[in-house]
Parts: C-alpha cells; sequence; structure tokens
C-alpha cells in the first residue's frame, strides 16, 4: 500500500512563481520569465469596481442621473439621520439619573449639555439634511422627525432643571403677589 502524498492548498513551486532573485531587471517584475502575468492570490479577474460609487459592478457607468434605487437610498439615509437623536436618548437618561437630585457642577453640566445640543441640532437642521436635497418635499418629514426627537430630548433637559430649581417656580414669583382677602376670621372664640 502506497502512502498518498499529501498537497499544499496553494502549490508555491518555483516551476510556477519566480523569487526575487530570479527577476532579471531587464523584464518587468510582474511578468513570468514566459512573458505571462501571473495573477496574485485570491484575484479575481471578472470583478469590476467602479470608481464612481466604489460598487462592484460589471462595468462603470460614470456620472448617471440618480435612478429609483439611489433614490431609495437617500431616503432610508434622510429616515437614518432623522432618527440618529434618538439613539442616544437612554445613555441621556441613564446620565440624569445617575447625577441625581443635588445640586451641583456635574449635574448642572449634564443638564446645560441636555438642553443646549438639541436646540444647536433644532437650529442646524437645515445643514444636517442638506445632503439629501435631492429628495426635495419628501425631506419633510424626516426633518419633522428629527426636531421632534430633539424637542423631547430638550423636554426632558428642562424637566431635571426643574426637579433641581433651576428653573423659576410659582414661589418665585409670590413676593408680587397681592395677599388674599379673607373672608370670615375669629376673634375671642367666635366666628363671624
Amino acid at each position: 500500500m502506497q502512502k498518498e502524498e499529501r498537497k499544499w492548498a496553494f502549490d508555491l513551486s518555483k516551476d510556477k512563481y519566480q523569487t526575487r532573485r530570479e527577476v532579471s531587471l531587464s523584464t518587468s517584475s510582474s511578468t513570468s520569465s514566459s512573458g505571462q502575468i501571473i495573477a496574485p492570490l485570491g484575484y479575481r479577474g471578472d470583478v469590476q469596481v467602479s470608481s464612481e460609487a466604489g460598487s462592484r459592478t460589471g462595468a462603470g457607468k460614470g456620472n448617471a442621473p440618480a435612478t429609483p434605487n439611489m433614490k431609495e437610498l437617500l431616503k432610508k439615509k434622510a429616515w437614518e439621520a432623522a432618527y440618529a437623536p434618538g439613539r442616544s436618548i437612554f445613555m441621556t437618561l441613564f446620565m440624569m439619573w445617575m447625577t441625581g437630585s443635588g445640586v451641583n457642577i456635574f449635574n448642572i453640566m449634564i443638564t446645560l449639555y441636555t438642553v443646549a445640543n438639541p436646540l444647536k441640532a433644532i437650529v442646524s437642521v437645515r445643514s444636517e439634511f442638506a445632503r439629501f436635497a435631492e429628495l426635495g418635499s419628501e425631506l419633510l418629514l424626516p426633518q419633522l422627525v428629527f426636531v421632534a426627537i430633539n424637542l423631547l430630548t430638550f423636554g426632558l433637559g428642562a424637566y431635571k432643571a426643574y426637579n433641581l430649581g433651576l428653573l423659576p417656580t410659582d414661589a418665585d414669583w409670590a413676593m408680587g403677589l397681592s395677599p388674599k382677602q379673607v373672608l370670615d376670621f375669629s376673634g375671642g372664640g367666635f366666628t363671624y
């Protein structure tokens, strides 16, 4: 019984590939001694990459107008941008819960962060969605969702500021109120 000879997954013997010493300076380093170009391991010649989008295609298409698939992709990306502020709501809630109800510098900083960042995002909503300008009127609903989520985050920050006593309450304006007129009074044990 003859023992089978084991073979490597890739045959790297000298008759198929050249070493650096075997390549002469007069020939190209990418050609073999027989003149054929040796493809590197794992190279697929049937797949071409277009230069515009970096996607694998059979042939490059150049600057083609937006296709329906491109428009759907833009819509999807616009909705992702609209929902992006919602991903940080639970982290913000957790940070506000961890800081507690005492008034200290960290609590005030986190509360101001929770109030200021949504306002900045609402002001810059047009620049946030400028890359999706091709969608036109279909962009209105994602923008409204973006503003609504940021208003929710702003409301959470305002609620935390109210609980900390950083927002004015009715008691702050009590000195400006006129005293209430009492309808009945008591004196000497009799009520009138």
